[in-house]
């Protein structure tokens, strides 16, 4: 977010927007409500391309004008369209996104990592309905967020026919009665305003509503990121012990192993295990062929523990003989 800006102004065909009324007269607009950025750009699409938008964060952030749009608006629509992507910044709106965003994709790894999801099928499922409960809320809140910057434009400008002929513009005749995944139609958009601007209450409770959904998406990212930063912390010197036994420090590993009040079963087990080959790990592939010999004797449990340690030395030829050996046991084979 923070290089975005200095990344488009190389990757896309952009100048700096040229002194005169227009530059101007957006300048005096963004002065008048205390906002700041770091430069107006306009943004040569060949004239194929009608969009404006907010880039970066803070001070250093660009406003992009793409070239059909300056063609196509006037002053007040323009200054409008200007007060609406202004709007996306004041009302937070992309910080409202991500705080969602993590709470749910965080909050789905828990709970997968929690109810010990990931190797099963059901693991999928979480993570499918996630995704799809994200795309949906996203458009739901999207397109209520262009509600409000429009609303937005019409408060700062002092008249809502601007940003109202701005969409009729923009939109052009295909999109007036069509709702996309992040827009309502043209249509709907103008009947909003015009309600709104007859009755300012419409557009105050949107608003508030949508700050009621940022705030609770601010109160679940932070108890997503709290809860995730516990799961590591708490993990932490039992991973440790992990490490030591993926870098053949076995001896290290045991010394771990036993100042932990708690540990998983597996990984104590594949410690006990290192602890009869000596202090320090011997090179995978003797592993690998001493799990495969324990095998051929019919020792399912000590086979799989000597693979499992050969794989976190590194062998990569392991993974079919330990999902096989792993079955076997499941299905009360030893």
């Amino acid at each position: 977010m923070a290089t975005l800006p200095s990344i488009l102004r190389h990757a896309w065909q952009t100048s700096a927007l040229p002194a005169g009324r227009t530059r101007a007269l957006l300048e005096d607009f963004a002065r008048s409500i205390s906002f700041r950025c770091r430069e107006l750009v306009q943004w040569h699409t060949g004239f194929q391309v009608s969009n404006a938008a907010v880039v970066g964060l803070g001070p250093a952030r660009i406003v992009l004008f793409s070239d059909l749009l300056l063609a196509s608006l006037t002053e007040r629509e323009l200054v409008a369209v200007f007060a609406h992507e202004i709007a996306h910044v004041r009302r937070k709106h992309v910080l409202v996104f991500v705080a969602w965003s993590i709470a749910l994709f965080l909050g789905a790894e828990l709970a997968i990592t929690h109810f010990e999801l990931a190797d099963d099928w059901l693991g999928l499922v979480v993570l499918a309905a996630t995704l799809a409960f994200w795309y949906f809320a996203f458009g739901w809140f999207s397109r209520r967020i262009e509600l409000e910057a429009d609303w937005f434009a019409c408060e700062s400008t002092g008249e809502w026919q601007a940003m109202a002929s701005a969409l009729e513009r923009v939109g052009g005749p295909h999109g007036r009665g069509k709702d996309s995944w992040r827009h309502f139609g043209t249509q709907k958009r103008v009947e909003f305003l015009a309600l709104s601007a007859s009755r300012p209450e419409i557009a105050r409770t949107l608003t508030r509503r949508l700050e009621w959904i940022g705030r609770i998406g601010y109160v679940l990212a932070a108890l997503a990121l709290a809860a995730q930063s516990w799961v590591l912390t708490s993990s932490y010197r039992a991973d440790l012990v992990t490490v030591d036994l993926a870098l053949g420090r076995w001896s290290e590993a045991a010394q771990r192993a036993a100042e932990l009040e708690e540990l998983d079963s597996d990984i104590a087990a594949f410690v006990a295990r290192a602890q009869t080959f000596g202090p320090v790990g011997p090179p995978p592939e003797w592993l690998a062929q001493a799990g495969r010999e324990a095998r051929e004797r019919g020792q399912r449990v000590a086979a799989l523990e000597i693979l499992a340690l050969a794989q976190l030395r590194g062998a990569r030829d392991v993974d079919d003989e330990l999902v096989e050996l792993a079955s076997d046991l499941r299905t009360g084979s030893r």
